[in-house]
């Protein structure tokens, strides 16, 4: 089977897959298709286009083995899932997280899940073991859901400690962000870092985000409107004096790298051959910049440090509802998502009055 894309009116790649004879496959692509749509359960094309690649790699799994997708049994699903175990990401060039293959073998579930719901298949590979899991007690703004939940409990599943997040401390950010030998990717970090933007949402600024009246603005931020995952908007506290860096990038090199090239383009960040770039870039530029430097920060590891910092910085000067104004910062859909932080926010208090007393030398 092959995977390929067709663009729509959105401008959304959507995935589609054929088999080896090139024929469309109709249960295959009436599911590609539904997480596909605007309206469906992502809207993300790059969230649609992962799930094209990794249900691909099932299904290409399932014919180098002589599996009838269609007839799959759970122990397939456990060869397959240990499988992944003993691969290696392409972009850290390490084994797979547990976290990492949970979510191929979700999308998995969700695949055969639509397949029983649609009638294309009589029932599941797999089966749901209803648990019931007690929140522990946190004093957070979601107190209120402090109480016995009831959570569906796959045995396909590897179990897995509670979410983790890498947050980098912020002299070792100003160090790596120095390390960058272009000024281009400098700015783009600093603007990860200061902002909380994603990869794809900072490559995909365009000059219109600077304010007009650049040199008139009298405070130290602008509120910069973008378009974030999900094709939601939200509203972006950008530092002045990023913004006036920006600008002179805008002005001088990039002004330079569209003369020379002869290329148009409103989006801020281009390459030598004056063409947008791409998050692909930026992962590679901050891998070159790990050698250099020793330090291994990557992108999304900026939005959590920016996503801390702005925390603590809330919740020291007593702001209400500071985790439902970083909610809305970094765009989330969901509260339980940004909660992350607040582990993180008080390990990281902790840690400095542990190092203020003595106590961690």
């Amino acid at each position: 089977m092959e995977l390929f894309f067709a663009d729509n009116v959105l401008a959304n790649r959507r995935p589609f897959i054929l088999n080896n004879e090139m024929k469309w496959v109709l249960e295959i692509n009436h599911f590609l298709n539904s997480i596909s749509q605007e309206n469906g359960k992502t809207a993300s094309s790059h969230t649609s286009r992962a799930y094209g690649y990794h249900l691909l790699d099932w299904l290409t799994y399932s014919e180098a083995f002589q599996i009838d997708w269609k007839r799959v049994s759970y122990r397939h699903l456990i060869h397959y899932r240990n499988e992944l175990a003993n691969q290696v990401s392409a972009l850290t060039k390490r084994p797979l997280k547990r976290e990492t293959i949970n979510l191929r073998l979700g999308m998995i579930c969700n695949f055969y899940k639509f397949l029983v719901k649609h009638n294309y298949i009589s029932g599941l590979p797999f089966e749901l073991e209803q648990v019931f899991v007690r929140r522990p007690f946190e004093a957070d703004e979601m107190a209120h859901l402090r109480a016995f939940r009831r959570s569906n409990l796959n045995p396909l599943m590897y179990r897995t400690h509670e979410r983790s997040i890498e947050v980098p401390n912020n002299p070792d950010v100003r160090k790596f962000i120095r390390g960058f030998h272009s000024w281009r990717n400098r700015l783009l970090a600093e603007l990860m870092w200061l902002t909380g933007l994603r990869r794809s949402e900072a490559c995909a600024l365009t000059v219109f985000v600077i304010p007009e009246n650049l040199n008139s603005i009298e405070t130290d931020y602008s509120v910069v409107r973008i378009r974030g995952k999900g094709a939601k908007d939200r509203q972006v506290k950008f530092p002045l004096r990023l913004l006036r860096s920006i600008d002179r990038y805008i002005n001088t090199e990039r002004r330079m790298l569209l003369k020379r090239s002869g290329s148009k383009t409103d989006f801020i960040w281009v390459s030598h051959k004056g063409l947008p770039i791409k998050p692909s870039a930026i992962n590679k530029a901050f891998e070159a910049n790990h050698k250099r430097t020793g330090i291994r920060i990557n992108p999304h590891s900026l939005r959590h440090s920016y996503a801390v910092n702005r925390l603590q910085y809330l919740q020291d000067r007593n702001v209400k509802s500071a985790l439902k104004i970083l909610q809305g910062e970094l765009g989330h859909s969901s509260l339980q998502t940004t909660q992350i932080y607040l582990h993180e926010t008080d390990l990281m208090r902790a840690e400095a009055a542990a190092e203020h007393s003595g106590e961690g030398s």
